[in-house]
């Protein structure tokens, strides 16, 4: 029995996730300190803001790659100088787009202030993320049922 499931579908890239997504006025950079502002409009797509700007310790934000999966949504990384920098604006991620890189439906409504909303996100478990899982156990619980000796469930006395 193979313990490890294949690949069914291609990873989401960024942009997939997050390309037809409204932009929000209210998340752009207005307002945020001009040297976050130029570092975020240096740094390369995939890329640390701390590697592009080095003399500022306190940038521990990546440029998330269009053409790539996200990373991970950390539940702490909702600031401005931490976390994802959206990958082709000079801002960072809104609510909706971090919903949507982490497989969560649009109309999903996760409550609470700014920052309970974005530790949710980041911690839990991408729902798809989970479907994959939950349908690998079921097959191999499947497969298991059909074999009885090498069900985890049987019992030799």
């Amino acid at each position: 029995m193979n313990l490890h499931p294949q690949p069914w579908t291609e990873p989401v890239t960024a942009r997939q996730a997050i390309g037809h997504l409204e932009t929000s006025k209210q998340q752009h950079a207005g307002g945020r300190r001009q040297e976050l502002i130029d570092a975020w409009r240096k740094c390369q797509p995939g890329k640390w803001l701390r590697k592009t700007v080095p003399n500022v310790s306190s940038f521990e934000s990546i440029r998330l790659d269009p053409e790539r999966p996200s990373l991970a949504i950390l539940s702490g990384v909702g600031g401005t100088t931490t976390g994802l920098v959206h990958p082709w604006e000079v801002r960072k991620l809104t609510m909706d787009e971090a919903k949507a890189l982490a497989s969560y439906p649009k109309a999903f409504e996760i409550r609470g202030n700014y920052n309970v909303r974005w530790a949710r996100i980041g911690n839990s478990v991408p729902p798809l993320l989970m479907r994959a899982i939950a349908e690998h156990i079921r097959r191999s619980l499947r497969i298991a049922g059909n074999h009885p000796a090498e069900s985890p469930r049987s019992t030799t006395c």
